[in-house]
């Protein structure tokens, strides 16, 4: 298994509204879909003298959901299901329930950097894509 496998995984078979499912660096315009975009490479934040590496990888999560111009809950419900993906990461992280990356990784912490998603609509298919960055540490052995 690879770190991509892994962290897909985890959120799939982890966080319930997923039911079971996410794309990886692929999403379809379709209320519902949700999408881990590697944002970067790993960057090393540390080398020790062993030859372990910390290391950060930064990803994005893209929701699509549904987006209305009239007065309705639709839009406010859409953001309020992106802060709960935010909340549940950072529940996670304080009970250190991470992601399987793999042989010879092992994860210290896994976060949301955004405290606040953007958002960004297509008019023509009436949705909006919701975007939240977050990141992986872990100790490469």
């Amino acid at each position: 298994m690879n770190k991509y496998q892994g962290l897909a995984d985890w959120f799939a078979n982890n966080y319930t509204p997923l039911n079971g499912w996410i794309y990886f660096n692929s999403n379809t315009m379709e209320d519902g879909s949700v999408s881990i975009i590697p944002l970067e490479s790993e960057k090393a934040l540390n080398s020790f003298n062993s030859g372990a590496k910390e290391v950060q990888f930064l990803f994005a999560i893209a929701m699509i959901k549904d987006y209305s111009t009239e007065m309705s809950t639709i839009n406010a419900d859409a953001m309020a299901e992106a802060d709960d993906f935010i909340e549940w990461i950072a529940e996670q992280n304080s009970l250190e329930n991470f992601p399987d990356l793999g042989d010879n990784k092992v994860v210290s912490e896994v976060t949301a950097l955004d405290s606040v998603p953007s958002t960004s609509v297509d008019p023509e298919q009436n949705v909006a894509k919701i975007q939240f960055n977050c990141s992986i540490t872990f100790l490469e052995v």
